[in-house]
């Protein structure tokens, strides 16, 4: 059972990255220079909120 839960775990997280990367795409897209900085920080505010609760 465990392990049918940690594998439905993992392709949620795998799902949640390729979203995070497609909207990274399309925003940096249209920011062009911008994309690195938005990407990094978005998808740290998605995979570590409490960092930025901390502050």
């Amino acid at each position: 059972m465990n392990k049918k839960l940690d594998l439905i775990k993992k392709q949620i997280e795998n799902m949640r990255d390729t979203v995070i990367a497609g909207k990274n795409e399309t925003i940096g897209s249209k920011l062009a220079g911008k994309k690195g900085q938005f990407s990094t920080g978005f998808f740290r505010l998605t995979t570590n909120p409490s960092e930025y609760e901390n502050r």
